[in-house]
């Protein structure tokens, strides 16, 4: 970014950061994963069922 987009100071700034803010939070989405994804002992860290969806009826939230 160059500086003239921020040439009205800290509210530029902050609307800017307010959009970006914005587009970023409506692109994030969730799913409960594999309960051993808690577990940093017993469990091979790159497999990747550990944040695979789990299917709802498994699920216990």
């Amino acid at each position: 970014m160059d500086r003239e987009q921020f040439a009205d100071g800290r509210g530029g700034m902050l609307a800017t950061l307010d959009g970006s803010s914005a587009a970023a939070a409506s692109s994030i989405s969730q799913h409960v994963v594999d309960r051993r994804a808690n577990s940093v002992r017993a469990v091979d860290s790159s497999d990747p069922s550990l944040i695979a969806p789990v299917a709802a009826s498994l699920a216990r939230i």
